[in-house]
C-alpha cells in the first residue's frame, strides 16, 4: 500500500497512508476483542506444535526447578525460575522452546504461563487501543489567519523519479561493498614518506620504463 502511494503527490501520498493506517488500526482492533485467550492464536498454535515434539524428549529432574532434557546424546539444561534454556531459543522468541515445554509438560503446568506478556491479548489490545479520527474534506475546513502557503512547483516533464534523493556525502551502492569519502583524509606518500601527496604526483618517482611483454608482435607476410 505504501509502495503504491508513494508514486502519488505529497498531500495526495499522505492522504492514501492516513487512511490506510486508520482502517488497519480498526480491523487490528476488531479482530483482537474477538478472542477470549490469553495469549495471541499465532503463538498458541507454536505451542500447539511444540506439544506434538516434546514425546521424543526425556526430562531428567535436578532440584530447584532445574531440569536436563535429553535425547540421545543431546542434553539442554532448563531453569523455570529463570525461564532461561541452554539452546537460548526462549530467552530470544518469549516463549517456552521444546526443551522447556517438555520440563514444564512434566511438572503438569500450563505453559502458556511461561509465555512473554508481550504475546498476551491484553498487551495487544493495549498496541491498538487508539485510533486515528476522520477528518473532512479540505473543502468545509475553517479559515485561519495564517500566510497561505505557497502554490507548488511546476511539475517536470517524464515519470517521476523514485530513487532516493542521497546528499552529496552519500554515494551509490555498488553492491554489497560501502566506500567511505576520503575528505579531510591526509595522504601519505609511499616513496618518500611526506605527507600531501601520493606517489603518483612524488617529485622523486623513478621515471617507468613501459612494458611492451604483453604487445603482440605482428606476423610478418
Amino acid at each position: 500500500m505504501i509502495e503504491a502511494a508513494r508514486k502519488k503527490p505529497l498531500i495526495t501520498m499522505l492522504e492514501e497512508i492516513r487512511i490506510y493506517v486508520m482502517e488497519s488500526l480498526y480491523i487490528y482492533k476488531t479482530k483482537g476483542q474477538s478472542w477470549d485467550l490469553n495469549i495471541c492464536p499465532s503463538i498458541r498454535l507454536k505451542l500447539n506444535k511444540l506439544k506434538e515434539k516434546q514425546r521424543f524428549w526425556q526430562v531428567v529432574p535436578s532440584g530447584y526447578m532445574q531440569f536436563e532434557v535429553r535425547v540421545a546424546i543431546d542434553g539442554y539444561v532448563v531453569d523455570l525460575n529463570t525461564r532461561q534454556c541452554g539452546c537460548r531459543a526462549c530467552q530470544l522468541a518469549g516463549y517456552p522452546c521444546v526443551h522447556g515445554y517438555t520440563a514444564i509438560s512434566s511438572l503438569n503446568r500450563d505453559p502458556e504461563d511461561y509465555v512473554s506478556e508481550w504475546f498476551t491479548t491484553s498487551m495487544y489490545a493495549s498496541c491498538y487501543s487508539y485510533n486515528i479520527r476522520p477528518l473532512n474534506c479540505s473543502a468545509i475546513w475553517h479559515e485561519v489567519d495564517y500566510t497561505k502557503p505557497l502554490p507548488p512547483k511546476k511539475r517536470l516533464p517524464g515519470i517521476p523519479t523514485m530513487k532516493k534523493k542521497r546528499d552529496q556525502v552519500e554515494r551509490e551502492d555498488k553492491g554489497t561493498r560501502h566506500t567511505i569519502s576520503k575528505n579531510g583524509m591526509i595522504l601519505r606518500c609511499t616513496i618518500c614518506k611526506e605527507r600531501g601527496y601520493n606517489r603518483s604526483t612524488c617529485p622523486q618517482r623513478p621515471n617507468e620504463v613501459p612494458s611492451t611483454s604483453g604487445s603482440k608482435k605482428k606476423k610478418e607476410t
